[in-house]
């Protein structure tokens, strides 16, 4: 196996992520996925939500998807595809969990009896089925240049964690795909450690709003003082899903950057139409719509 150092993975894994990234930053693409869940918007469930994708989440996913990769200890296939059996049976639906788990079961049996190219085989159906798992229809625009270099940016990580897995150990790519999550999350993060005053304008409305750090001490409230509503300390989306019609806010909006908490405060709520509230919230790059395919 190590003589085989497999380096046409690393070159392409790196080559389909350099390329998205590419692509990404000049616009030429179109992404919409939401890298912490909506339904968080309590300080403790996002404190939960972020150990979990930056520590958790990666060491599990890297002994389902790769630990079996080029090895014929059964130990550690046992291991490896009894994890991932439980990473796919909880996530997906029973199709899914047996087509993912007889193609890696296959790709095994492969390696054990020696095969040629079995090895190939391994990292081909585990970055395929890894970057499948990832995919959500809904992340991406209808543009399918979006979703192609979507689905091929995960068979990138797949083959670059793979290549590191063969050529040096599970830890080193776990290690690797933490460093890689845990960036992401930190990166969203820094946007909320200073807070910030502003005052926006739209239109004839006035909203008084401050931006501060998710792991603020106070407690996320709303109320009311006169006909001004006051929110503290909160994801707006989460606060405004409260007072608005569902079919204004529910499953329409995200709030731009969801690991920052606002003060916000809207005069004269009642008479402003949601519609309106939202509008100015959005041109002001607070939130956004959620795009989804047609």
């Amino acid at each position: 196996m190590r003589e085989k150092k497999q380096k046409k993975y690393l070159i392409t894994g790196l080559f389909l992520v350099v390329l998205f990234w590419l692509f990404y930053f000049f616009n030429v693409i179109e992404i919409n996925r939401d890298v912490v869940p909506l339904h968080l918007s309590s300080r403790y469930s996002l404190i939960v939500f972020i150990a979990f994708i930056g520590l958790i989440g990666p060491s599990i996913e890297e002994i389902g998807f790769r630990l079996f990769i080029g090895t014929k200890n059964k130990f550690q296939i046992f291991i490896s595809i009894a994890v991932l059996s439980i990473y796919i049976f909880l996530q997906h639906n029973i199709l899914i969990f047996a087509i993912c788990i007889s193609a890696i079961a296959f790709s095994v049996w492969l390696y054990l009896k020696d095969f040629r190219f079995s090895i190939d085989a391994q990292i081909l159906i585990t970055s395929i089925i890894f970057s499948t798992l990832h995919f959500d229809e809904s992340t991406v625009s209808t543009n399918t240049l979006s979703s192609i270099l979507y689905f091929s940016y995960f068979i990138g990580i797949g083959f670059i964690l793979s290549w590191i897995r063969i050529n040096y150990s599970i830890f080193f790519s776990i290690l690797l795909h933490v460093l890689f999550n845990s960036s992401i999350v930190i990166f969203m993060m820094s946007k909320g450690f200073y807070s910030t005053s502003k005052i926006i304008d739209c239109n004839e409305s006035q909203f008084n709003f401050r931006k501060k750090n998710v792991f603020d001490s106070q407690t996320q409230k709303s109320i009311f003082k006169g006909d001004t509503l006051v929110i503290q300390n909160s994801n707006l989306i989460y606060m405004l899903d409260l007072y608005m019609p569902d079919e204004d806010v529910k499953g329409k909006y995200t709030q731009n950057n969801p690991l920052i908490y606002y003060d916000l405060e809207i005069p004269d709520y009642y008479k402003k139409s949601p519609p309106e509230i939202l509008k100015c919230l959005e041109e002001n790059k607070i939130i956004s719509k959620i795009k989804t395919r047609l």
